[in-house]
């Protein structure tokens, strides 16, 4: 899915690609505690939506 992002004055054209490794989520959900004290709301990858940007190919 292509996507864009504003970055300061800029705009990224990027990729979005939905994250769906549980131990990929779970990865981000340890740092995510990390900075914010707390796991997210849901512990499932199915059942959240994460999603990695990339350039676009």
């Amino acid at each position: 899915m292509n996507t864009k992002v504003s970055i300061f004055f800029s705009i990224a054209l990027l990729r979005a690609e939905r994250v769906t490794s549980q131990a990929e989520f779970d990865a981000f959900s340890d740092l995510y505690e990390v900075k914010y004290g707390h796991r997210p709301r849901n512990p499932d990858v199915n059942e959240a939506y994460l999603f990695r940007l990339l350039p676009r190919g």
